[in-house]
C-alpha cells in the first residue's frame, strides 16, 4: 500500500506542476499580446518616440491578474526587436 501512496503523490505533484506551467505559458502569451497591442505603433515604426510607458498595474488590470503575478512573469525577460 505504501508504494501505491507514493505513486499517487507523484502523479498529483506532476499534475500540479503541469498545471502551473500551463498557467505560466498562458500568462506570458496574454502579456505578450497585451504588449503588442499597447506598443503597436512602436513595433511598426521602431521609432523610440512611439514607445508607450506601461505600468505593471495597467497590465494587471487588463489581464485580470495580480501585479505580483505580472512582476514575477516578466522578471529577467526581454523582448528583442530589430533596430
Amino acid at each position: 500500500m505504501k508504494d501505491k501512496d507514493y505513486f499517487i503523490k507523484q502523479k498529483k505533484d506532476f499534475t500540479d506542476l503541469h498545471y502551473a506551467i500551463q498557467q505560466r505559458e498562458e500568462t506570458l502569451l496574454n502579456l505578450g499580446k497585451f504588449l503588442g497591442r499597447r506598443q503597436e505603433k512602436y513595433l511598426s515604426s521602431l521609432n523610440e518616440q512611439d514607445l508607450v510607458s506601461i505600468k505593471l498595474e495597467d497590465a494587471a488590470t487588463e489581464l485580470n491578474l495580480a501585479i505580483s503575478t505580472i512582476s514575477r512573469a516578466i522578471k529577467d525577460k526581454y523582448v528583442e526587436v530589430p533596430r
